[in-house]
């Protein structure tokens, strides 16, 4: 059987090892005890080369410093030491593999060969298991969260809210106070149109903080894919309020006021975006986006231009807008398709769709 191991632990003088207690490895072997001075280890420790070896380093450093400390009990047997719970005060020393090398140990054991279940592995079981769930911001706990938090904005940037919604709920499991993580699964619930999900997501996070500044901005965006525009607008107000310096709510008061047909209130906030903000890409995409909306389509393309040749020639968003105007607006239908391609070959989710329309119509 294959099992990774990622606690070891010191009790007088003998080695011992804990597998997938800390919820890490294979998940069909459980809270695993492989005996006292585990026979196995040194051989592991030697396949693993170079691995191996720094472990066998931090073996011999945490047995210097587990020696000292049992001394310093026997001496003082009052002595006070950092473990949470008071029935595990005794002279046991935990390595955690992960934490401290960043890598766990592969190992091939008999199914029967020394596991056993006995006072020393409850102890050590119950040790690891008070230590995850009461010190949330151990090494293990903040790497966890950054896969979490890393792993869903990547998903989200490529507009996989489906697979990023899933990962989300996971991470709340976790980390079930975390604003950031319900923020984001509002935002996947509503770009899935699973709005009253979103509302609800949304919703709850501001009866616990009424200043959350991107939950105003969610539940706009949110109210703006129904066309309940007042509704957008009051939230985006609102948030304004709170965050004056924050430009988000400038930029989807613009988006919103053009998506209503208010163009003059829409191109001054995207003037106000654009003063706030004249090196950002995004400024100059709203300000393409009004533009268009008021029929000014040169330019509209004169922004979405200034971005490609002057920020970056790359932007998806830009070229998929530019393309569809050269298209719709001016016959220009390989320039157009050019730009599009481009678009779809960097992720945009549009494309498709505009390319299928356009082969359509000249086919």
């Amino acid at each position: 059987m294959k099992i990774i191991i990622n606690d070891i632990f010191f009790n007088d003088s003998n080695l011992s090892v804990l597998h997938v207690a800390s919820g890490l490895g294979s998940i069909d072997s459980k809270s695993i005890f492989i005996g006292l001075k585990f026979p196995k280890l040194t051989e592991v420790l030697e396949i693993h080369g170079e691995h191996g070896n720094k472990i066998s380093e931090l073996i011999d450093r945490k047995y210097s410093d587990y020696q000292n400390f049992s001394e310093a009990v026997i001496c003082n047997p009052s002595i006070e030491y950092d473990l949470p719970v008071e029935s595990l005060r005794c002279p046991l020393i935990r390595i955690n593999l992960l934490e401290e090398t960043g890598q766990t140990l592969e190992c091939e054991v008999e199914i029967d060969n020394g596991l056993h279940t006995d006072d020393l592995f409850i102890k050590m079981r119950d040790q690891v298991k008070v230590e995850i769930e009461s010190v949330s911001r151990t090494n293990y706990y903040q790497d966890l969260y950054k896969y979490f938090h890393d792993k869903s904005v990547e998903l989200i940037d490529c507009f996989r809210y489906q697979a990023a919604k899933e990962l989300l709920n996971e991470a709340l499991e976790y980390f079930p106070n975390k604003q950031g993580f319900k923020i984001n699964l509002g935002l996947c619930q509503c770009e899935l149109e699973e709005y009253s999900d979103a509302t609800e997501t949304l919703n709850d996070i501001l009866k616990l903080d009424n200043k959350c500044y991107l939950a105003y901005i969610n539940k706009a965006i949110l109210f703006r894919k129904l066309r309940k525009y007042n509704l957008s607008i009051i939230n985006l107000k609102i948030a304004y309020k709170i965050d004056i310096c924050n430009t988000q709510a400038i930029r989807e008061l613009a988006i919103t006021y053009g998506e209503m047909g208010k163009t003059k209130k829409a191109l001054q906030y995207a003037k106000i975006l654009l003063d706030a903000e004249p090196e950002e890409e995004e400024s100059y995409l709203i300000l393409g986006f009004v533009y268009e909306r008021m029929g000014k389509y040169k330019k509209a393309i004169n922004a979405f231009n200034h971005i490609l040749n002057e920020i970056n020639p790359f932007d998806h968003w830009a070229l998929i807008n530019r393309g569809k105007i050269l298209f719709e607006k001016f016959d220009e239908t390989d320039k157009a398709l050019y730009d599009i391609k481009l678009a779809q070959n960097l992720g945009n989710p549009f494309a498709n769709e505009l390319i299928d329309e356009i082969n359509n119509e000249y086919l």
